[in-house]
């Protein structure tokens, strides 16, 4: 019987968690558009959006949703940016 490698695959979602703040960061530095108005936008604080950019939290999807929605952007762009 094969047991799943629970390790591996938390590395593959952190990667993918890091990759979504990378690809967030990027599109606010683009737009010029401060922390502070993110976290405004998601009812987060300050420190909370910082956690998530910084990709020690990750981005829930809902909160990936309203950040698109700010930057005028498709959410898949801030998830799949830079994938070919």
């Amino acid at each position: 019987m094969r047991i799943p490698d629970y390790a591996k695959t938390l590395r593959m979602t952190q990667t993918l968690s890091g990759e979504v703040a990378a690809n967030i960061r990027a599109e606010l530095a683009r737009q010029k558009v401060s922390q502070t108005q993110v976290a405004e936008r998601l009812g987060l604080s300050q420190a909370a959006v910082s956690r998530r950019l910084s990709g020690a939290l990750p981005f829930e999807l809902d909160e990936i949703a309203a950040v698109a929605d700010l930057l005028n952007v498709r959410a898949r762009d801030l998830i799949l940016a830079g994938a070919a």
